[in-house]
């Protein structure tokens, strides 16, 4: 996507994302396949952005993107690991073989009010530039997800 593409994109959301120059290394995992709880092993996937919507994230991963299967993401945040469930509702192709999904999360009223406290905190510590942000940052050099 160029930066018009992004631009459109953003202003498509109902709430703010939490950009870092660093993508969080998360853990997803199958829950959910039409309505049979399921369990998989977790993977690790670079999550470039988040907000209180969802996230959008980059893996080698060929993911099946289908309504009825629900993602469990393990986020790291603020020193304390969120587990939030969602679905797939995009995808595209990017370079060396990685793919980036867009991801609606599951939440109700209540959840909703503390993913946009924790992820208001968030930005406003990455904004500050603040070592105490709690977050497992990729190393770009060593992660297996890397764009480049």
């Amino acid at each position: 996507m160029d930066n018009k593409d992004d631009d459109e994109f953003i202003n498509k959301r109902k709430f703010f994302r939490v950009y870092s120059k660093n993508p969080i290394c998360t853990e997803i995992s199958i829950v959910n396949v039409k309505g049979k709880s399921v369990k998989t092993n977790p993977s690790n996937i670079c999550v470039k952005d988040i907000g209180v919507g969802g996230l959008r994230f980059s893996s080698k991963l060929e993911l099946p993107m289908e309504e009825d299967i629900i993602y469990k993401f393990k986020i790291p945040i603020l020193h304390k690991c969120y587990y939030i469930r969602g679905t797939i509702v995009w995808r595209s192709e990017t370079k060396n073989d990685n793919v980036c999904y867009g991801v609606n999360f599951l939440l109700d009223e209540s959840n909703n009010s503390d993913c946009f406290h924790i992820f208001n905190t968030l930005a406003l510590t990455i904004k500050r530039n603040s070592p105490n942000h709690g977050c497992n940052f990729c190393n770009t050099l060593e992660c297996p997800n890397k764009d480049s």
